[in-house]
């Protein structure tokens, strides 16, 4: 899923970019970190609904100042990580892989799947999320 992403985006980002390599490794990266970001907000979501709902506690937390903070310092963690995996020998492999597999990678269902990719967790947490929230009767 993650060398779909990053060869969607930087694929469309060199030829815009006028083939420099270096701004269209990190636009990729980027979409690739807010996917991983997605689907780890997609696994708290399952965990609070699961515990609101089966064991009667909620887990929610407060984004605070200091949670704000942490969650900004955790995405620029997995933003540096993915930097550091999607190297330049990492993306000819990739580039070599979806050249041999298919000579049009921007058609329809290629574009369906990749907002897919980032709707599907994005939908789920923001219904499970909902589903998990402690009403209060007034």
């Amino acid at each position: 899923m993650d060398k779909f992403l990053f060869y969607f985006i930087y694929k469309r980002q060199l030829k815009e970019n006028k083939g420099r390599i270096g701004s269209s490794r990190y636009m990729a990266c980027l979409f690739v970190s807010l996917a991983i970001f997605f689907y780890i907000g997609l696994i708290y979501s399952i965990a609070r609904y699961c515990s609101y709902n089966y064991l009667g506690r909620s887990i929610a937390f407060s984004l605070g100042t200091t949670g704000r903070f942490g969650t900004v310092v955790f995405m620029f963690l997995i933003l540096f990580f993915v930097w550091r995996h999607y190297d330049l020998t990492k993306i000819q492999e990739i580039s070599d892989y979806y050249a041999s597999q298919e000579k049009n990678i921007y058609r329809f269902v290629n574009f369906v799947k990749f907002f897919l990719i980032y709707l599907i967790p994005l939908l789920i947490s923001i219904y499970l999320v909902n589903h998990s929230i402690v009403k209060q009767n007034h």
